[in-house]
Parts: structure tokens; sequence; C-alpha cells
């Protein structure tokens, strides 16, 4: 079957109209391709043994955060090829064509291409990236897939691109809609105290697996990272059974922001049928900040909720 990508098409595919806004194609999709023309619809087949092919690609990660962005592609096509159509297998409503370029002096014959991929959201683990060949006529010709892995957002050890890695036996992950400084707290049985401030608790010992660590402070001093997401992890509970850890939250800073939505989510180790671990979600609670509810250093935190080893 070949595929052909009309002019008209990708005129329309470049703006959308909707309810009188202005918007631009393409933005909510989960993979976002820098100077490409986005295209809604069914991505091009490929054609296997006729028409240009594409034949090396190339990713500047082989894991990627998730809404990683600014991840450079790479690869070659055969001369015959013009342009090529990307997209995410099994993900997005349509795929983006990307015109390449000139010969490669290093490769008889073929043509490079590059660019830069931006990532919303996708679910962790393996995903598979699809570059088809196009010809001078948008006829579609022969793919390469280029497999990588989404980084899990909440912290689980590598666990979703590596499941022998163990994923923590607990984790508080605290996720908001903007990028306001909004900090995480967690205070225990033992006088633990995890903060911004104190990124692990118990004795502070960092090779302590009962010991709760803060993986990151997002959004300090409100310089956006990206992420809207802090997470207190335990690799491994404590044998005690009275213990217990008090779970907060504190805005900081509000960061020029009217007001936040957040959620807390607890995740707990589970073990799947062959044996490796994954981590589930058990509890979720939403909330929501006013810019005046932020404290500061003088504090103002929020309790959430009170968690046991079991």
């Amino acid at each position: 079957m070949r595929t052909y990508v009309s002019v008209i098409g990708a005129l329309l595919s470049v703006l959308a109209l909707g309810c009188g806004d202005l918007q631009i194609a393409g933005v909510d999709e989960p993979l976002r391709v820098e100077g490409a023309t986005f295209h809604s619809g069914k991505p091009p087949e490929s054609v296997i043994g006729e028409g240009p092919r594409v034949t090396t690609i190339s990713l500047s990660l082989g894991t990627i955060p998730s809404g990683g962005q600014g991840v450079r592609v790479e690869g070659n096509v055969t001369e015959d090829a013009h342009a090529i159509a990307l997209f995410l297998v099994g993900h997005g409503s349509g795929y983006w064509v990307m015109p390449v370029q000139g010969l490669d002096p290093a490769a008889p014959g073929e043509r490079i291409f590059q660019g830069r991929l931006n990532f919303g959201e996708i679910p962790p683990g393996i995903q598979s990236l699809r570059i088809v060949a196009l010809d001078e006529h948008g006829n579609s010709g022969g793919h390469q897939d280029r497999p990588f892995c989404v980084l899990n957002p909440v912290f689980d050890n590598g666990n979703a691109c590596n499941p022998s890695n163990d994923p923590p036996e607990l984790v508080v992950s605290l996720v908001f809609d903007n990028s306001a400084d909004v900090d995480l707290i967690l205070t225990g049985y033992d006088g633990t105290i995890v903060d911004a401030k104190h990124p692990v608790g118990g004795s502070g010992d960092r090779l302590d697996p009962t010991a709760p660590r803060l993986d990151r402070d997002s959004n300090t001093r409100c310089v956006p990272d990206g992420l809207n997401r802090e997470n207190i992890y335990i690799r491994e509970l404590p044998d005690d059974p009275d213990a217990w850890w008090e779970v907060y939250v504190d805005l900081f800073h509000a960061c020029g922001f009217k007001s936040i939505t957040y959620a807390v989510e607890i995740y707990r180790r589970a073990e799947n049928e062959d044996g490796t671990k994954r981590l589930d979600l058990v509890e979720r609670n939403v909330g929501f900040l006013r810019a005046e509810d932020a404290a500061g250093a003088t504090g103002g935190r929020i309790y959430v909720t009170t968690l046991t080893p079991h």
C-alpha cells in the first residue's frame, strides 16, 4: 500500500481552527518533532522492497525521562528519499513529516536526516520510534524501528526499563499541574524528617536501605524543571511493626500561579508471576492550593495521610 502526503493535507495539518482559536496541530501529541509538519490520521504503511528506505536510526538517549525534550534523532535514508515520516508505534493520533538533507559523504548513495524530538505523556517502559522513508511524491517506502525506554516519573529504581531491578517497597509521589515550588515532606516515628533540606532521613546513612530519601526538589526557587513531581522512597521497609510516617505537602512559593492542583500517590512493591517486581498504585489523594497558601521557609504544611509498613 502506498501513502501520498498531499500539499493541501500538509497545509491543513499545520494549523487547526477550533472554537475561533488558532491552535498548532500536534501540540498535544505524545511525540512532537521540531521543524516537521504534523498530519492527523493513520501513519504511512511501510512498503517492503519498493521505493526509498531507511538504512540507519540513532537516538542521543537510550532511556528518556517522561516528558523528555530535545532528544536528537539522526540517521540515513537511500538517495531516492525526499522526506521521512516519524511516529510512535501504538501512540498518538497521527505522524510527522520532515524533509531529509543532502548526501552523506561517508555513505555513498544515502542521504542524511536530523531532528529533535520532544515527548509528552508516554507510558513508562519500552517504546518504539518508527521512521518511514517517503519519495518525492510522498509515497511510502521501507521503514526502521528504533526502540527506546521511557523512565517512570515515579521513582522505581529503573524497573520500567529493566524488570530485574527491584523497585522500592514504598514510594510517596507528589505531582502537581504547573511549575510552582511545591514540596513533599515526610516525618517518621523515629524522628525522621525528609524534605528539600533533609533529602535522606533516618540515620542519614545513604547506604541504609530503610532510610527514606527524596529524589529531587522540583522547581526549586521557581526554576521550572519540566517534571512537576517529587518522590520520597524507601527501598526496604523496617521490620518494626509500629513504624509509621506522616505525609505533608507545602507550597513554598506559588511562582506567579494563582492556584495549584496536586495529587499525592502512594505506591507499594508487588510481585509478578515471573518473580519480577513492580510498583502498584494503592492510594491517591488530590488537593488544591492557592497562592496565598505559600508559606516559604516559615512552614505551612498540609497533612495528607499516614503510612505504615503494611
